[in-house]
C-alpha cells in the first residue's frame, strides 16, 4: 500500500519534514514546561497529527489507482455479428471500430486495457501496433474458395504451368478452370462433396513473355461466379550444352536426348558399345570429341551418366568430376539401376532406404511413375525435386558450385508411350532446370509472395556484389534497401505499387536483368488473402507475450480530509486549557 502513494510536490518532502520535526520538538517543550501534565501524551499526539495534516496539504499526496479503460473490438473482414453481441452484453461501454488497413487501430492518448480482434484479422503490415497492447483473436466466419495455391509463375518456355491448391467448402457440382489469355479452357476439375478439395491444373507455355491466365469458377451451367487473374512470366528457354555418357543404349535415354533436342539444346551422346568403341550422337551442335576431361567438360552445363559408367570411373576421373562440380559448377545426374542402391558411390552423395511400391505420384503429377525398391533416406543435406508426403523419389545434393542428383524412377519413357506428354516433360524439365550449371547473373532478385495487391507492401530480395545497390521502380523512383547482417551481398526491399498490372524493378547499373511481378486489386483472391491472414494473425498472437493487465493512474487525494483533522486538532488544542 505504502509503495503505491506518491507525492506530487515530491521536492517539498525533505524540508517538511525537517520544519515538522522542529515544530513538533516547540510542541513538546511547550507542553512539558506548562503547569499542567495530565494531557501531556494526549497533547503531543494530537499536535503531531496536525503537523502531518499541515506537512501533507503542502506535499500533495497521491495514490496509485486501477483505472477500467474503454476496451474496444477491431471488426475485420469475415467477423461474426454473433461474437460481437456476446462481448457487447458481457461489457455493454464496448466499442467496436471497424478496421481501416494502414491506419492507426486506436488512440495512443487513450490506450485501450483490451482489444479483441474479430475476425480474419489484422495485416501483417498492420500488427506492429499491437505489439504492448492486451489482446484476444476470435475467428471470424468460415472461409470458402481457393485457401492454398502454388504454381511456377516463371516457367522456362516449354515447361509444364503447374496450378496447385486446397479449395475450402467447395459447392458440388461447381467447377473450377484454368484459362488462357484468350478465354480458352486449358483444364478443369469439379468440385465435389467434401469440405476440403484439392486441385491440380496445368498447361504448357510455349511462348516467351508476359501472360494473364485466369482461375475461373463456374456452376452446372458454366456461369461465371468467381474469377481471378493468374499472372505468369514465361522466360525464353536457356539452350544448354549436356553430354550422355551410356555403358550400353537405353530406351531412357533414347527419349531422353530427343526431348532434351526438341527443347534446343546442345546434346552429345556417346554409347559405349564395346570395351574400345563407342557410338557417338550429336543434336543442336557439331560433331566433337566428347571424354571425361577437365578441357571437355568445363563448357558442359550437364553431365547425365548411368550408374555403372559413374560406378567404373578411374580415380583421375572421378577427381576431374569432383572439381569440375565444386569449383566450375558443373551439374552431374546419375540414371539409376540396381547398382545405384547397393553400391556405394564414389561421392558419397546418396543413401537409399527400401521402399517396396512399385510406384509414386508427386504433388504435381496427376500420373504414376514406375520406381525401383528403393527411396531417399532423408538427410540434412538432401534437398527433393520429386517428393510425396512421406518419401523422395528424385533429389539433389549441393557439392561446392555445383549439384549431383538421381531419382529411383524407372523408365519413366513409357508415359510417353502412353500419351502422358505433359507428365514425362514436367518430370525432366523440373530435373534439368534444378541440376544443371548455373549462369549467374550480375543480380538476383526473389520473392516470396506470388503478385503484389495495390497500395500494400511487395516484399523482396536482392542478391548483388554492388557496394550500395540503387532499385527503382517503374516510374524511376527509389526503393529503400536494408542490408542483411551476417551476408553482405544481400539486400532487403519493400515498394507500395500503385496501380495494377505489370510492374518492374531494375537497378541502376544492370537494367537489362529485371524483375517483373503483377499487382492485383484487393478483392482478387480474397479467399485466398482471408485465410493466409487468418493464420498469420494466430501465429502472431499464440508466440505473443503481452498479457492482459489493468491500466493504473496516480489519483490526488482530496486535501479536504487533511484541513478537517488540522482543524478538529487545533481546535481541541485552543479549547482544552480553557475546560
Amino acid at each position: 500500500m505504502i509503495n503505491n502513494i506518491q507525492f506530487e510536490n515530491q521536492y517539498f518532502l525533505l524540508p517538511s519534514i525537517l520544519i515538522g520535526i522542529l515544530v513538533f520538538a516547540f510542541f513538546i517543550w511547550k507542553e512539558w514546561s506548562s503547569n499542567t501534565k495530565k494531557r501531556f501524551v494526549v497533547n503531543i499526539i494530537v499536535s503531531g497529527i496536525a503537523i502531518i495534516c499541515l506537512s501533507l496539504i503542502a506535499l500533495k499526496p497521491t495514490i496509485l489507482t486501477e483505472v477500467k479503460s474503454q476496451e474496444i473490438a477491431i471488426l475485420t473482414e469475415g467477423y461474426k455479428t454473433k461474437t460481437l453481441d456476446s462481448l457487447q452484453k458481457i461489457n455493454p461501454n464496448l466499442k467496436a471500430e471497424k478496421y481501416m488497413k494502414g491506419k492507426r487501430l486506436f488512440d495512443e492518448k487513450n490506450e485501450p486495457s483490451l482489444i479483441y480482434i474479430l475476425g480474419n484479422g489484422i495485416e501483417n503490415f498492420d500488427l506492429w501496433q499491437l505489439e504492448n497492447t492486451p489482446f484476444k483473436y476470435i475467428d471470424g466466419k468460415p472461409i470458402s474458395g481457393i485457401t492454398k495455391l502454388k504454381y511456377n509463375a516463371k516457367p522456362i518456355a516449354g515447361q509444364p504451368i503447374s496450378i496447385q491448391g486446397l479449395y475450402t467448402a467447395p459447392k458440388t457440382g461447381n467447377k473450377l478452370t484454368l484459362e488462357d489469355p484468350t478465354g480458352a479452357t486449358l483444364d478443369s476439375i469439379v468440385f465435389k462433396h467434401t469440405d476440403h478439395q484439392k486441385f491440380n491444373l496445368s498447361s504448357t507455355s510455349k511462348i516467351a513473355g508476359q501472360f494473364l491466365y485466369a482461375l475461373v469458377e463456374k456452376d452446372s451451367l458454366n456461369k461465371v461466379i468467381k474469377m481471378n487473374p493468374l499472372p505468369v512470366e514465361i522466360i525464353e528457354r536457356e539452350s544448354l550444352k549436356i553430354a550422355i555418357f551410356n555403358s550400353f543404349p537405353t530406351f531412357e535415354t533414347k527419349y531422353l536426348k530427343n526431348f532434351l533436342a526438341e527443347n534446343g539444346h546442345k546434346v552429345v551422346v556417346r554409347n559405349q558399345l564395346t570395351t574400345n568403341r563407342s557410338k557417338y550422337e550429336y543434336f543442336n551442335t557439331s560433331k566433337q570429341n566428347i571424354s571425361i576431361t577437365r578441357n571437355v567438360l568445363k563448357t558442359v552445363d550437364l553431365l547425365i551418366i548411368d550408374a555403372k559408367s559413374f560406378l567404373n570411373l578411374s580415380k583421375k576421373q572421378n577427381n576431374i568430376l569432383i572439381d569440375l562440380v565444386e569449383n566450375e559448377g558443373l551439374g552431374i545426374f546419375m540414371q539409376p539401376d540396381v547398382s545405384l542402391f547397393t553400391t556405394k558411390n564414389k561421392f558419397g552423395t546418396f543413401q537409399f532406404l527400401s521402399n517396396k511400391n512399385s510406384s509414386f505420384t508427386t504433388s504435381s503429377s496427376k500420373n504414376s511413375f514406375k520406381k525401383y525398391n528403393y527411396a531417399f533416406k532423408k538427410e540434412t543435406f538432401i534437398e527433393p525435386i520429386h517428393k510425396d508426403e512421406n518419401h523422395i523419389y528424385a533429389a539433389y545434393k549441393i557439392t561446392g558450385n555445383g549439384k549431383i542428383a538421381s531419382t529411383v524412377a524407372k523408365n519413366t519413357y513409357e508415359l510417353l508411350l502412353s500419351g502422358n506428354t505433359n507428365t514425362y516433360q514436367q518430370f525432366w524439365t523440373d530435373i534439368i532446370n534444378t541440376v544443371s550449371k548455373k549462369r549467374l547473373n550480375s543480380v538476383q532478385y526473389k520473392s516470396k509472395m506470388l503478385f503484389g495487391y495495390v497500395n500494400q507492401p511487395f516484399s523482396f530480395e536482392l542478391k548483388t556484389n554492388a557496394e550500395k545497390p540503387i532499385i527503382t521502380n517503374k516510374n524511376d523512383v527509389k526503393i529503400p534497401l536494408i542490408q542483411d547482417i551476417g551476408l553482405r551481398h544481400l539486400w532487403y526491399g519493400k515498394t507500395y505499387p500503385k496501380s495494377n498490372g505489370w510492374q518492374q524493378l531494375k537497378t541502376a547499373k544492370d537494367s537489362v536483368h529485371k524483375f517483373s511481378f503483377y499487382v492485383m486489386n484487393s478483392d482478387r483472391f480474397s479467399s485466398l488473402r482471408a485465410y493466409n491472414t487468418s493464420v498469420e494473425n494466430k501465429r502472431y498472437f499464440n508466440n505473443s507475450r503481452t498479457k492482459l493487465s489493468n491500466s493504473t493512474s496516480n489519483r490526488t487525494i482530496n486535501p479536504i480530509w487533511f484541513y478537517l483533522v488540522f482543524l478538529i486538532c487545533v481546535g481541541y488544542l485552543w479549547l482544552q486549557p480553557k475546560l
